[in-house]
C-alpha cells in the first residue's frame, strides 16, 4: 500500500489504502486505519471518495478527534453531492447521503450538541415515524436513528421522551440481516436505559435481555458485555452490589476477549465504582486507574469525565486529598481543551466534594454552583439536579434553612418531568454506558 501511495495509479493506491486499513483494524490498530482511510479519501475523485471519508470519520469520532472527524464529514458531504446520479445510488446500502447525515448526529450526541444530535436523528425518520415494515437498508438506519435521537433526549434527562420514541419492537427476527439485529440491539439498549432512568427497573430488564440475545444470536462477545454491564447497572440500583461486581467482570472478560478497548475502560470503570461500594478499596482503585489510563488513550471525553470523577470520589473516601485534587486539575484541563461543559461540570462536581473535606464550604459551595451551571448549558439535567442538591446540603450545614428550602423549590419546578426518586440519592460513583 505504502509503495502504490507514492508510485502507483491513484485508483490502485486508493484501493491499496482500503486494503491496509482494514488490516490495521484487525490488529486494533485505528489511528493506523484512520490514516489510510484518509489517503484513501485523498486519492479517490467524486462520490468514490466519500466512503472512505465516512468511514475514516466515524473512526475520529470513535477516537474523540471531533475537528478531524467534522472536516472528514465535510468532506464526505462534499463529495457524495452527485451521489444520486451514480451506480451506487441503486445499490442495496441505505443513501449514502442518510449514512453521512446518521454519522453527523452520533458525532453531535459525543461532543454534547444534543439538541444538533436529536433532531439530525430524528430527520431521517420515515414520515409518521414508521420503520418497522419491511428490512431493507433504509429501515435499519431508522432504527439506528431512533435510538440515537432517544439517546441524545436521555442525556438531558427526557427520560420519557425516550421511552415513548424507543416504545418499538425489540427482538431481532431470525433471519434477518446481521445489520438491522445490531440496530435492534442499539434501541433496545435506549429503551432499557430510559426506563433504568425512570426508575423503573422490571421495565428497564426486558429490553436489556434483548441486547443479551441479539448478542448470542450474533456470537458477539462485545456485544454481550454490554448486555451484562447493563444488567450490571440494574443491580447495583437494586442494592444487589455482589451480583453487579460480577456482571461487570464478566463483561469486562467478554470485552477484553473480542479486543473491545473502549467497552473494557467503561466496564473497569463500573466494577469499579461496584466494589468500592463493597469496600474493597484496592481492588476498586485498581479498576479506577485502569479506567482513566485507557479511557484517556482512547480520547472518550464524557467517559473520561466520569472516570475521572469516580476516582476522585474514591480517593477523597480514602482520605487522599491530593490524589484526588489531582483528578480534579486533569478534568479541568480536559475540560478545557475540548471545550466540553459536561466534563466541566464533573470537575466542578469532583472540587465541590475535596473543598466540602477540607471544610471550605464557600469555596465547595461555590463549585457546585458551577457545576450545576456547566450541566445545565451541557443539557444534562439530572447531573444538573444533583450538584444543585449538594449546594442545597451545604446551605443547610451552614444554617441558612431559608435559601436551602427555596433553592429545592425551584430545583424541584425545573426537574419534575424528568427527576425520578435515583436523582434524588446522594452521588458517591456514576455509572457509564457507551
Amino acid at each position: 500500500a505504502r509503495h502504490l501511495l507514492h508510485a502507483g495509479p491513484r485508483a490502485a493506491a486508493a484501493d491499496a489504502a482500503v486494503l491496509a486499513a482494514e488490516a490495521a483494524r484487525r490488529s486494533l490498530d485505528v489511528p493506523g486505519a484512520l490514516g489510510h482511510l484518509e489517503d484513501a479519501a485523498r486519492l479517490r475523485t467524486g462520490v468514490a471518495a466519500a466512503e472512505p471519508a465516512l468511514a475514516a470519520a466515524e473512526l475520529a469520532t470513535a477516537l474523540g478527534d471531533y475537528p478531524r472527524a467534522t472536516t472528514l464529514l465535510e468532506q464526505a458531504t462534499r463529495a457524495a453531492r452527485t451521489w444520486r446520479e451514480s451506480p451506487e445510488a441503486g445499490s442495496d446500502s441505505a443513501p449514502l447521503p442518510a449514512r453521512i447525515a446518521l454519522a453527523g448526529a452520533r458525532l453531535a450526541l459525543r461532543q454534547g450538541r444534543y439538541d444538533a444530535a436529536e433532531s439530525a436523528a430524528l430527520a431521517l425518520l420515515p414520515e409518521g415515524g414508521d420503520d418497522e415494515p419491511g428490512a431493507g437498508p433504509d429501515d435499519t438506519l431508522a432504527l439506528e436513528a431512533r435510538a440515537l435521537a432517544a439517546r441524545a433526549q436521555i442525556a438531558r434527562a427526557r427520560y420519557a421522551e425516550a421511552s415513548r420514541l424507543t416504545d418499538h419492537p425489540l427482538g431481532a427476527a431470525l433471519g434477518e440481516p446481521p445489520a438491522r439485529t445490531r440496530a435492534r440491539a442499539a434501541l433496545a439498549e435506549t429503551a432499557g436505559l430510559a426506563r433504568f432512568y425512570l426508575g423503573d427497573l422490571d421495565a428497564a430488564e426486558r429490553p436489556f435481555d434483548a441486547v443479551a440475545a441479539a448478542a448470542r444470536l450474533l456470537e458477539d462477545d462485545a456485544l454481550l458485555g454490554r448486555a451484562r454491564s447493563l444488567a450490571g447497572m440494574v443491580a447495583q440500583q437494586r442494592g444487589a452490589i455482589d451480583v453487579a461486581a460480577g456482571c461487570y467482570q464478566e463483561a469486562l472478560t467478554l470485552a477484553q476477549r473480542a479486543s473491545d478497548l473502549h467497552g473494557a475502560a467503561v466496564y473497569a470503570a463500573n466494577l469499579g465504582a461496584a466494589l468500592k461500594e463493597r469496600a474493597d478499596y484496592a481492588g476498586a482503585l485498581a479498576r479506577c486507574a485502569d479506567a482513566v489510563r485507557d479511557l484517556g488513550r482512547l480520547g472518550r471525553t464524557a467517559e473520561l469525565a466520569g472516570a475521572l470523577f469516580n476516582r476522585g470520589v474514591l480517593l477523597i473516601a480514602l482520605g487522599d486529598l491530593p490524589g484526588a485534587a489531582r483528578a480534579a486539575a486533569r478534568a479541568h484541563a480536559e475540560a478545557a481543551a475540548l471545550g466540553a461543559p459536561l466534563m466541566a461540570g464533573y470537575a466542578r462536581l469532583l472540587e465541590g466534594d475535596l473543598l466540602r473535606r477540607r471544610a471550605d464550604l464557600a469555596g465547595a459551595a461555590h463549585a457546585y454552583q458551577e457545576g450545576e451551571r456547566q450541566f445545565t448549558s451541557a443539557g444534562a439535567s439530572r447531573e444538573a439536579t444533583l450538584a444543585a442538591l449538594n449546594g442545597i446540603e451545604i446551605l443547610l450545614e451552614t444554617g441558612r434553612f431559608a435559601e436551602a428550602h427555596g433553592a429545592l423549590s425551584r430545583r424541584t419546578s425545573t426537574s419534575t418531568s424528568t427527576s425520578t426518586s435515583a436523582d434524588l440519592s446522594p452521588v458517591s460513583y456514576t455509572h457509564l454506558t457507551l
